[in-house]
């Protein structure tokens, strides 16, 4: 065998046991943490496994929060109670055979306790089962693996597979990255590898090596509309989005199928929640429910631009800059990110300008918008890791995010040391305008470097 593959079948070996690693790393840590936001989410889970979609937003009755998500995310909840319940029938067949035969009597008692524990204990001082909110994590943890993965095969096409390794094992083994999945059990990872997905599959059909190529825009689309509907600021990327799609000159059929096909999916994620119109239900149910749940705040414990402005939690709709409303220079702010993303793109349409762009809309909508919350600028965060293989000089500027971002999420739960801990923390004005200050300070010069990047090399 030749010394290049030795090198390279050591190469597979350590990427692969460093992701088997990360994947480990985060079931162990599946029993811990549990955010109240996740007890909340599996009482909503548990709701419509026993009642069935119908009816669900209606409810008035709830142990926690009433819902506050777009239909897919639900179904996604209602989705976990079915691993939970597949997980308790594998565990009881494994049960089974120890009790039947006799082997391993020890590990056979050891083993009844865990089901015991998985499948018929309550979770603390909660009315639901502790394998049901250990379920619960389980989409998060795939996504994060799935985000690596993603970072690893872009990087490995562009770049170099020992830069791309890095770039994703990096990913992988930051705390943030297993602290909103494994602990907090929050689903920021799924959108946002849903969003970078959804681009890359523009830019491959724009590229067009590809006899699948007719398929990369519906697929792109479906990917966007599962990104919007987990996380709706996603949303503040759409005019991006749409100018992307067009600026690959796709036929006009492939732009119909593509509507029809972001549609149909809504469509199809939401009929099961109403027995009359769909967009009415929407309009008037749905969005009053998820856009205007009182999140009119200019920033809640957000290392951005407006817990500078004021860490005070003041009304966007009544806070004035120039006498313009706080809410409406966030819309401002926004269309000038996405004309600048839309500049930069139909400057130079390439996998740098496109990553560019995306961190531009993404990582800046929560960094200029209001009412944004901690965990916001994830996916932003992730665009930005992506971009550093491209971009020289950004490394740093991203650990540095990604370090005030740690900070950031901590300071908001507190676990595992004060879960008070945000109550003393942000009510330190100067020093959480500070760490703002030096969060958007990182954005704006990180989005300048690698615009004077672009500008050298087309200089050459």
């Amino acid at each position: 065998m030749s010394k290049d593959k030795k090198a390279s079948k050591k190469y597979f070996f350590w990427l692969i046991a460093g992701f088997a690693v990360a994947l480990i790393l985060r079931l162990v840590l599946l029993p811990y943490g549990n955010h109240n936001d996740l007890i909340t989410n599996t009482g909503w889970s548990e709701w419509i496994y026993i009642h069935g979609p119908r009816g669900f937003y209606e409810n008035k009755m709830w142990i926690y929060d009433s819902p506050t998500q777009l239909p897919l995310v639900n179904l996604i909840y209602y989705f976990n109670y079915i691993i939970f319940g597949k997980s308790l029938a594998v565990i009881a067949l494994i049960r089974e055979f120890f009790t039947t035969t006799n082997l391993f009597p020890q590990i056979a008692k050891v083993w009844v306790n865990f089901e015991t524990l998985f499948g018929w204990t309550y979770y603390s001082t909660t009315p639901y089962m502790t394998g049901h909110v250990l379920a619960m994590k389980v989409i998060p943890v795939i996504s994060d693996i799935a985000i690596g993965l993603v970072i690893y095969l872009i990087g490995s096409k562009f770049v170099t597979r020992r830069k791309a390794a890095f770039t994703a094992l990096l990913y992988l083994f930051i705390p943030f990255s297993f602290y909103i999945s494994s602990l907090w059990g929050q689903y920021d990872q799924l959108p946002a590898l849903a969003l970078l997905v959804s681009f890359y599959l523009i830019y491959l059909f724009g590229e067009g090596k590809s006899k699948f190529k007719y398929l990369f825009i519906p697929l792109s689309v479906i990917c966007y509309v599962v990104a919007v509907e987990v996380k709706p600021t996603v949303i503040f990327t759409a005019p991006f989005f749409l100018y992307y799609v067009l600026r690959q000159k796709p036929k006009i059929l492939d732009i119909i199928a593509s509507a029809l096909t972001g549609l149909g999916l809504y469509y199809v994620t939401t009929i099961p929640f109403t027995a009359g119109n769909v967009l009415n239900y929407t309009l008037n149910t749905i969005i009053p429910k998820v856009m205007f749940a009182g999140r009119n705040v200019l920033a809640t414990q957000v290392f951005n631009f407006w817990e500078i402005v004021s860490p005070i939690r003041y009304s966007s709709t009544i806070y004035l800059i120039l006498g313009i409303k706080a809410i409406n220079w966030g819309y401002i702010f926004l269309i000038l990110l996405n004309a600048l993303a839309i500049f930069i793109v139909a400057k130079k349409n390439d996998i740098k300008t496109m990553l560019l762009g995306l961190f531009i809309t993404a990582g800046g909508g929560i960094i200029f918008a209001t009412g944004m919350l901690d965990r916001y600028y994830f996916a932003g965060l992730v665009i930005f890791l992506v971009l550093t293989m491209f971009y020289k000089k950004t490394l740093l500027l991203w650990l540095g995010a990604a370090v005030l971002f740690s900070i950031n999420i901590f300071t908001s739960w507190g676990y595992p040391v004060n879960l008070q801990l945000h109550d003393i923390f942000w009510t330190n004005y100067p020093l959480v305008r500070l760490l703002s200050f030096v969060q958007v300070t990182i954005f704006i010069a990180a989005v300048v470097i690698c615009l004077r990047y672009l500008k050298a090399f087309r200089s050459r």
